[in-house]
């Protein structure tokens, strides 16, 4: 689990684009836990072989549609859960393989996203 508030907040703080790249690169790591690797993709699969949906697939359209949100379901917490799992030292080797730099937390900053401020009005 990572503990590094600067690694949380550049993690955080990554686009898609460069979040998918990490994630793919720590799935090819095999210093990151291997039942987060394959516990995630069997249950997806496991929901594509049962018998029953949520949505039956034989009402067109809305049937393949809830397969959809299945998949994004799981990419979604694939994406979260692997880069939670993975080991602090690999995520932030693989970010820096990357070109990405490492962005100071808010709490590190001394100053957050508000401004505690007395003011007048005349």
């Amino acid at each position: 689990m990572q503990s590094d508030p600067f690694l949380h907040d550049t993690i955080d703080h990554l686009g898609w684009p460069n979040r998918l790249r990490l994630v793919w690169r720590l799935f090819q790591d095999g210093r990151v836990s291997p039942w987060a690797k394959r516990l995630i993709p069997l249950g997806a699969l496991a929901y594509f072989v049962m018998p029953f949906d949520v949505i039956p697939d034989f009402f067109l359209g809305v049937g393949q549609v809830d397969d959809l949100g299945v998949i994004a379901v799981f990419a979604f917490v694939l994406m979260n859960l692997l880069v939670k799992v993975a080991p602090a030292a690999v995520v932030a080797e693989h970010l820096a393989a990357m070109g990405v730099r490492p962005q100071p937390a808010a709490s590190q900053r001394g100053h957050g996203p508000y401004v505690d401020a007395k003011f007048r009005r005349k």
